[in-house]
């Protein structure tokens, strides 16, 4: 007799892939009729991801849960959710292992918490799918990336940044990009890059590429993004406008808080694009105002999965 685990929102091939948030499953026996019902644990037993599980919707899960499955072999329900600062590296290192009474498996399924992580710290695998991922988008020029870049074009301005739906429309934009990297490697999450702190190893060879004097990024022989191609040309330009071993000069909580205007959306939406406008950039000012900004895309979307991380171009771009 087995125990067949269902998790809810499983892909064409069976995969699960599971985040912070709870999602309902169930739980039954399998193989045949029992005598009566069987009591078992289900357990958390994956080497890197780690798995919280419980009978309600909640944020209060633990790593095991007693269940008791009907005979007859109708489904137990419970909720299952990656636990908090344990996600995964790779699929199948997260393992939802069912016990019966003796200490017996009876069931067990392999999946994956994932998660967007910090760039800066984001282990060497997990960089390599992320790019190569990335790099396949893009096809040299011939990929689906070509939407994603005439999504974000002074054209669309107006809609993009012209108005309060900014942070919304940017982070569908990032949702939508993220979606067709996992259609490539469904391993793959966006990271993000906290530009308030140093990232010195964000900005290098090994990953987004190292911008050089004429503001070109380089990267390191067989890099993912080394043939990157768009807008008829070959490469990314990209400079900085601060040190990439330091942090960008952002504003502190209390002076963002203070460009809220209380009964004022449009003069707070206001205030606050025109420090964007000055913040700084992802790209020098130069390469910014050249009819290649809009190259710069290759580093542009994780740095926006966070609101005040926005590359807000003086030309409009973005």
């Amino acid at each position: 007799m087995a125990v067949q685990i269902d998790i809810s929102g499983p892909d064409t091939q069976g995969r699960v892939f599971l985040s912070w948030t709870p999602v309902p499953a169930t739980a039954r026996l399998v193989g045949g009729g029992a005598a009566g019902p069987l009591n078992i644990v289900l357990r958390s037993t994956g080497a890197v991801g780690g798995l919280l599980f419980d009978t309600v919707r909640s944020d209060q899960g633990s790593a095991t849960l007693p269940l008791v499955l009907p005979g007859d072999g109708q489904p137990a329900n419970f909720w299952i959710a990656g636990e908090f600062q344990k996600p995964s590296s790779s699929y199948g290192d997260a393992v939802v292992q069912a016990t019966d009474a003796a200490g017996t498996i009876v069931g067990s399924v392999a999946v994956m918490v994932r998660i967007r992580k910090n760039a800066q710290t984001l282990p060497a695998p997990e960089r390599d799918r992320f790019l190569a991922a990335l790099g396949t988008l893009n096809a040299q020029g011939h990929g689906a990336y070509r939407d994603f870049r005439d999504m974000h074009t002074a054209v669309s301005n107006l809609e993009m940044h012209g108005n309060v739906g900014f942070l919304p429309w940017h982070r569908t934009y990032v949702l939508d990009l993220e979606r067709a990297l996992q259609a490539i490697d469904p391993t793959v999450a966006v990271p993000y890059w906290r530009f308030d702190e140093p990232a010195p190893d964000v900005f290098t060879r090994d990953f987004m590429g190292e911008s050089d004097p004429q503001d070109q990024a380089v990267f390191r022989p067989g890099h993912a993004l080394e043939h990157w191609f768009t807008d008829g040309q070959l490469g990314i330009i990209r400079g900085l406008d601060f040190p990439p071993d330091g942090p960008a000069k952002v504003m502190d909580e209390f002076d963002t808080m203070a460009l809220g205007t209380p009964g004022d959306v449009s003069q707070a939406f206001t205030a606050w694009k025109t420090i964007l406008t000055a913040m700084p950039t992802l790209v020098s000012r130069r390469s910014a105002r050249s009819p290649t900004c809009r190259r710069r895309c290759a580093i542009r979307y994780f740095s926006c999965c966070t609101p005040m991380s926005i590359d807000y171009g003086p030309n409009g771009s973005g």
